[in-house]
């Protein structure tokens, strides 16, 4: 905003107020659909990268030996807050899309990016201190 920045990528959730302020001019977003929020502003790949796909996720997730039944149980009670009207419009409302289901999906969305990212970690040279 202060003109000290060419380019720069970032989450919806906090630029969403300055793209709604036209602040910024917009080129892309990074994941493989376009934003409910911003429908208008293209995907990196419909700009020209085929097959670019990378966005910002969490997820919540407990101590490695929660007993299965607290799991499923926590599990339960996330996924039906998540599913509330007033869940989604709220995220929504800030770019987020909240995705329900068993604890197996957090697992295998890390099974598929872990190498992937250890692929660049490692291209890039960094190093543990």
């Amino acid at each position: 905003m202060g003109g000290q920045v060419d380019l720069m990528f970032d989450n919806l959730s906090s630029i969403a107020p300055h793209i709604q302020a036209g602040r910024f001019a917009v080129l892309a977003v990074t994941g493989a659909q376009r934003s409910a929020l911003f429908p208008a502003i293209p995907t990196v790949a419909e700009s020209g990268v085929p097959g670019y796909d990378v966005v910002a996720w969490g997820g919540i997730v407990a101590p490695a030996r929660t007993p299965p039944a607290v799991v499923e149980r926590l599990n339960a009670a996330v996924n039906a807050i998540l599913a509330t009207p007033a869940m989604r419009e709220r995220y929504a409302a800030i770019g987020f899309e909240t995705l329900t289901g068993p604890p197996q999906r957090l697992w295998e969305r890390v099974a598929r990016e872990t190498p992937l990212w250890a692929d660049v970690v490692k291209r890039s040279g960094a190093q543990v201190d």
